[in-house]
C-alpha cells in the first residue's frame, strides 16, 4: 500500500510537470500565432471595406465594427483551438523528451506509471526518481521562449495601414447619415 501511495505521489509530480510544460507550449504557440490570427481578421475586414466601395452599403462605422468582430472571432478561434484540442499525456511526454533532450525519461516514466512497461519495483522506483530529478531541472522558460516573427507583425501592420487608408478616404457608395436614419 505504501508503494502505491509513493507511485501516486510520483505520478502527480510527473503529470504536473508535463501539464505545466504543455501550458507553456500553448502560450508559446499563442504568442507565435497572435499576429497571424489578427491578420486573418484584418484581411477579412479589408475585403469588407473593399466591397463597401463597390456596392455593399456600409459606412466606415460598420466596417470598423466588422473589423473588431472579425479580429475577435479570429483570436477566439485560435485560442479555442489551442486550449480545447490538447495532446495526450504520453504524446506530450514524448515531445518534451525530444525537445528538452531528456532521453525518453519522462515518456518511460509515464509508461511505467500507466503499467504499459513492467519492471521490478526497485528498478521502476529508481527510474521514476531519475526522471523526476532530471525533469525538475529543465528551465522551461529558457527552452520554450515566447517569441513571434517580426514579418508576421509587419504583415499585420501593412493590413492595418491598408484598412485605415480605405476607411479614411471618402466612399461614394457609403450610405449617408440620412439614409442610415431612415
Amino acid at each position: 500500500m505504501a508503494t502505491s501511495a509513493f507511485s501516486t505521489d510520483k505520478r502527480t509530480q510527473i503529470e504536473a510537470l508535463i501539464l505545466s510544460w504543455e501550458s507553456r507550449r500553448r502560450w508559446q504557440r499563442f504568442v507565435l500565432w497572435l499576429p497571424l490570427a489578427m491578420s486573418g481578421g484584418l484581411g477579412l475586414s479589408l475585403l469588407v471595406a473593399l466591397a463597401s466601395r463597390f456596392g455593399l452599403p456600409l459606412d466606415a462605422r460598420a466596417v470598423i465594427m466588422a473589423t473588431g468582430l472579425a479580429v475577435l472571432l479570429a483570436l477566439l478561434s485560435m485560442a479555442g483551438w489551442l486550449w480545447i484540442f490538447g495532446r495526450s499525456l504520453e504524446r506530450a511526454a514524448r515531445d518534451f523528451d525530444l525537445r528538452f533532450g531528456l532521453r525518453e525519461r519522462v515518456s518511460t516514466a509515464v509508461e511505467l506509471l500507466d503499467g504499459r512497461i513492467s519492471s521490478q519495483p526497485a528498478i521502476a522506483s529508481a527510474q521514476l526518481d531519475d526522471a523526476l530529478h532530471i525533469a525538475q531541472g529543465v528551465d522551461v522558460r529558457a527552452e520554450m521562449r515566447l517569441r513571434s516573427r517580426y514579418r508576421d507583425w509587419v504583415l499585420l501592420l501593412i493590413l492595418l495601414v491598408a484598412l485605415s487608408v480605405l476607411l479614411l478616404l471618402p466612399n461614394a457608395n457609403a450610405p449617408s447619415a440620412a439614409d442610415l436614419a431612415a
